[in-house]
Parts: structure tokens; C-alpha cells; sequence
């Protein structure tokens, strides 16, 4: 089934200024940076609570991924409905705020169910925050521009990733692993009242009574179009990888080369939040030119993407040396978050503008649900098996077998642009 194509967008002169959207674009931003902060301070932190609460890599990995990932699950496909049905600023105000205060509330845990609840609650809320951010931002921008756009938006994570690693190292070592999460969701607090006095309503698309259908009807629907079903599948695989070797990276670092707790943050800082925003964007502009030249290039770009950054992490985990080790995860870095922007561009190309909101909620849903739910849990469980026998080293296959995956990334990748070619050519 392929769903119908999506009609032009609005006329430009019913845009808000060039100043006014480029507003809207950094405080959009800010929200994903924040997201990524408040989300990385239990990865930053976990061998220090793990230690405190003497808790096993399992059950780390069911803190840092499977306990979120559900709450998002079953929060975001909802918050995706009620896009095109609700005021989007102030849905985003309120989520802001959520998740940035209960992060604060993390730092209060004194037993690890404390924590786990919380991060269920840090989930719910932070399910909503990419798609109805991409909701608002797309009206905004003409269509030659929203892989850029998209990306320069999901750069926040690059620059989350900078900030809650090399801050966050430091502070946890010296001030202790709770303050990390006081000073991470505090500010998002005031980036709540900002995006709810600065930024304007976008309009809305209107819903033919005769169109109007429940929440999972509508997320079936996207399933069920042969274009973006290989889309999904392709996002969930990069983010599994993406999260299950993410989580693990300063633990890595600390059990097998030997770094401090401020060296490896400083380390994924540099790899993971530099590297990553850095080769976000300018492949976020390589795609816009391969989908300029023939429909379909921007998700042949991220296949390629895919093959390398399976290449890279495969070196990170295997070599013996500490500097090669970096140099891989600088590779590796560059290519990690450069699918999300071209994804998300593709899905609010392919998809209907009635279901554009469920599109971009139903790639946060499954790539949160299963890669960020099931990676680190993965990752963790496979340390858990070679422990008796690796040791410290234990970690070393479990983030090569999952890197492994994505050469599925890629296959899923290059079959989406196939049928998103054909299916344009045909008409």
C-alpha cells in the first residue's frame, strides 16, 4: 500500500519573517539540546550509581533504555495525534517542563527505583519533543530546505552530547553524580516560558471530517506505505546501534583503556558531540543535493552513512590501542546522528500532511521504543555474558556484534529510496 502523495506547501507570504523563523529554528534547537542533555545524565553517571546502588550492567541497562523506552512508547504516538488537534506551543511548553523538572527530581533518588521512576516519567514527557518541535519547524521552511532544516534541529543532540559529557564527567566526578542532574534540568525550565512567549502558533492543517480516525488506525496507515515501512526499519536499526554503543562509551573507555570518569566524558564529548553535530550538518547538505539531483538521494546517503558508521564502531570496540580506539570513534561520531534529519525530512515528504505529526511521533516512538529501549539492554546483557570470561574487556563484543547490524541499516535504507523512486517515476 502507498499512501497518496502530499500537496504543495502553503504560500510564502503567509510565513512569518526570515528573522522570526530563524528564531523559531534556535529555540527549537535549544529544545533538542536540552533533551539530550537531560537524557545522556544517566549514562554519564551510571558507573557511579551503579556503584552506589550496587546494581549489575542489566539492570543499568534496563534504567538507561528499557524503562524509558516504554514510557516513550506509550506516550508518543498520542502526543503525535494530538499535533494537528492542539495548540503545538503550548503542548511543547508543557513537555519542556516536565521533563526538565522531573530530571531535577532524578538527583533526589536515594534507592534505584527512585531513579527508574523517575526516568519513566523523563520518558513519557520527552516523547513528544522532536515531533511536535518538527511540526511547528517544517510549515516554516520550503521543502528543498528540510533536510538542512531538519538536521540543523537534531544538531542539538550533537551539542547535548558535547555539553552532558564534558560538563557532566567533571561535575559528577567532583561534585557528585545527583548534581549533575540539579544543573542539567533546571534550565530547561526557563527554555519553557521562552517557547511559549516567542514562538507563534504555525497553521494548521485542516482535518476533512470524512479523514478524521483514531490514533492507531493512523500509525498503521504509515506502516502499511511501502515507502516509509523501509524508512522505520532502517531508523530503528541505526538508533539501536547508535544507543546501545552510545551508553556504553564512557563505561567502555573507564573499564578497558583505563580513562577517568572526566577523560572519557571529555573523550564522547569530543567523538560523539563535535564529530557528530559536524558531520550532521554537512551531510545533511550532501543529501539535500543528492534529493535535488534524483528523488530518493538523501536516504542513499544515509544507507552509505550506515555501512560506515558499522565499520567504525566495529574498530572502536576491537583495537587494542586507547588513541586508535579514539580516532574509530571520532569515525564513528560523524555518522551516528546524520539519519534523523534526512529521515524525518523523508517522512514529512512522503506522508500526508494530516499525518505528519503521528509520522515524525512514530519515528521517535520506535526508534526510542526499540533502539534506545532494546540497545543499551542489549549491550548490557551481552557484557553480563562474557564477564566470567573477558572481564574487564567484556564489553568489547557486545558493542561489536551490535555494530554489525547496520548492514541491515543500509539494506533497509537503500529499498526505501528504490520504492520512493519508483513510486515517483510510475507517476
Amino acid at each position: 500500500m502507498t499512501l497518496p502523495p502530499a500537496p504543495g506547501a502553503g504560500a510564502e507570504a503567509s510565513l512569518p519573517s526570515r528573522r522570526r523563523r530563524l528564531l523559531v529554528l534556535g529555540l527549537t534547537t535549544l529544545v533538542y539540546f536540552f533533551y539530550l542533555l537531560d537524557r545522556n545524565a544517566i549514562i554519564v553517571t551510571q558507573e557511579l550509581f551503579k556503584a552506589e546502588f550496587g546494581l549489575s550492567d542489566t539492570q543499568v541497562g534496563l534504567a538507561t533504555g528499557i524503562l524509558y523506552g516504554v514510557a516513550y512508547a506509550c506516550v508518543g504516538i498520542p502526543v503525535g495525534w494530538l499535533i494537528q488537534r492542539t495548540h503545538r506551543v503550548r503542548l511543547l511548553t508543557l513537555l519542556v517542563a516536565v521533563w526538565s523538572g522531573v530530571t531535577v527530581l532524578c538527583g533526589l533518588a536515594t534507592q534505584f527505583w527512585h531513579l527508574a521512576i523517575a526516568r519513566v516519567l523523563v520518558g513519557a514527557a520527552e516523547s513528544g519533543g522532536a515531533p511536535v518541535s518538527l511540526s511547528i519547524l517544517h510549515p516554516l521552511f520550503g521543502k528543498e530546505k528540510r533536510a538542512t532544516v531538519s538536521s540543523l534541529f537534531f544538531a542539538g543532540a550533537g551539542l547535548g552530547v558535547i555539553v552532558s559529557f564534558m560538563a557532566g564527567g567533571y561535575i559528577a566526578a567532583n561534585y557528585g553524580w545527583r548534581t549533575v542532574f540539579f544543573l542539567y534540568g533546571a534550565p530547561g525550565l526557563v527554555l519553557a516560558v521562552a517557547i511559549l512567549l516567542l514562538v507563534p502558533e504555525p497553521p494548521r492543517v485542516a482535518i476533512d471530517p470524512a479523514e478524521r480516525s483514531g490514533i492507531f488506525h493512523d500509525a498503521l496507515l504509515l506502516l502499511r506505505d511501502a515507502r516509509l515501512r523501509p524508512i522505520y526499519v532502517g531508523s530503528v536499526l541505526f538508533s539501536t546501534v547508535n544507543a546501545g554503543i552510545g551508553a556504553w562509551l564512557v563505561s567502555f573507555l573507564i573499564r578497558v583503556h583505563g580513562f577517568t570518569l572526566t577523560q572519557a566524558g571529555a573523550a564522547v564529548a569530543l567523538g560523539l558531540g563535535v564529530f557528530g553535530t559536524v558531520g550532521s550538518l554537512a551531510l545533511a547538505a550532501v543529501a539535500d543535493k543528492a534529493e535535488a539531483r534524483r528523488r530518493g538521494g538523501l536516504l542513499f546517503v544515509i544507507g552509505l552513512c550506515a555501512i560506515a558508521n558499522g565499520v567504525a564502531g566495529l574498530a572502536a570496540a576491537l583495537v587494542p590501542s586507547a588513541v586508535v580506539a579514539l580516532v574509530a570513534l571520532s569515525l564513528w561520531g560523524i555518522t551516528a546522528i546524520a539519519y534523523s534529519g534526512p529521515s524525518n525530512a523523508a517522512i514529512g515528504e512522503i506522508a500526508p500532511p494530516r499525518l505528519t505529526g503521528v509520522g515524525f511521533s512514530l519515528f521517535a516512538v520506535l526508534c526510542n521504543l526499540i533502539g534506545s529501549g532494546l540497545g543499551p539492554l542489549a549491550v548490557g546483557r551481552l557484557s553480563d555474558h562474557f564477564l566470567p570470561t573477558l572481564g574487564s574487556d567484556s564489553l568489547r563484543p557486545a558493542m561489536a556484534a551490535i555494530a554489525v547490524l547496520q548492514l541491515a541499516t543500509a539494506a533497509a535504507y537503500f529499498t526505501a529510496m528504490r520504492r520512493w523512486r519508483r513510486s515517483v517515476e510510475t507517476r
